[in-house]
């Protein structure tokens, strides 16, 4: 958690929500490019959130026309994600890559255009 410079508050956690066309197969996506687990489904309004044992959480919403977002996870074991995203045919917009600022990263793009960006630092600045 991080606390406010005012100690007023603590921001315990962030979720995006990303707009999609059809909720089944973007929650198969993610499911099975990225590992997620489904935590909660609501058909009646068209969302899910998708998520990971540790917190991290996306929502998905149904809309018609989706905009398209994106996000960066910072995770643990980054190549074994690139991995299964390979194995699942996730459209890879930038390889695994070591950058100079010390993380190892890759983008993908999940049916709908958004945009998650994966990474992991490797070494420190």
């Amino acid at each position: 958690m991080v606390a406010s410079s005012r100690g007023d508050f603590e921001l315990i956690s962030t979720r995006p929500n990303f707009e999609v066309a059809d909720l089944d197969r973007a929650v198969a996506f993610y499911l099975d490019a990225l590992g997620f687990t489904l935590d909660f489904r609501a058909d009646e309004f068209l969302l899910a959130v998708v998520g990971s044992e540790d917190g991290a959480s996306i929502a998905l919403n149904g809309t018609p026309e989706p905009r398209p977002r994106s996000c960066y996870l910072n995770v643990r074991s980054v190549d074994v994600i690139a991995q299964r995203c390979e194995e699942a045919g996730a459209s890879f917009l930038a390889p695994l890559t070591t950058q100079p600022w010390g993380m190892r990263d890759f983008m993908v793009l999940d049916p709908d255009g958004n945009a998650i960006a994966v990474g992991e630092r490797v070494a420190t600045r």
